[in-house]
Parts: structure tokens; sequence; C-alpha cells
């Protein structure tokens, strides 16, 4: 059980992204580790206003030997590279982080 009680950014972000590394739900993470869904969500509210780029992703259409492809860099470092026919539907599903 994770001690919250003292609820500033310095204990919860690392929690935060404890939680996105995990894998699991944000229900199922706050379960494992007794923390209070109202905390966590209001949390990774913050975490993610303080973390955005402004509301916008950097999109970079670029050419390869294999041909055209539509790369997006998420403002934590993951890369996605979609093929350059990738419908435009889909790439706004990208852009949703």
């Amino acid at each position: 059980m994770i001690n919250t009680a003292r609820k500033d950014k310095e204990v919860m972000f690392p929690i935060i992204e404890e939680w996105r590394d995990s894998g699991l739900t944000k229900q199922a993470f706050c379960e494992q580790k007794g923390i209070a869904k109202s905390v966590f969500f209001y949390w990774h509210k913050k975490y993610k206003e303080e973390h955005s780029a402004g509301g916008f992703l950097p999109i970079e259409i670029s050419g390869s030997s294999s041909g055209f492809f539509i790369e997006i860099q998420y403002p934590n470092g993951i890369v996605v590279r979609l093929p350059g026919q990738t419908q435009p539907l889909t790439v706004r599903q990208y852009l949703h982080f």
C-alpha cells in the first residue's frame, strides 16, 4: 500500500509513471497499490496537464527506400511509425494519447 497522505507531485508523479509502465488499468493499479481512485485520477489529470505538448503532437512525413511513412513522437519519447498510406482516421486515433 502506497502512502498518499502527502499528496504532492513529487510523490504522485512517479506513481503515475509506474502505472503507465505497468500495463494495468487505472482501477487495477489503484486496487493493487491501495490508492484511492479519486486521488489517482486527480494526479493523473495534473500529470497529463504538465506533460502535454500544448495539445499538439509533432507529425513527420518522411520518405525511405521502402516508401513514405508517418512518424508520431509522443512527449514521453515513444515513436510510432505508420505507413504513408495510413488513413487519416487511423492517424487521428494515434494522436489521442
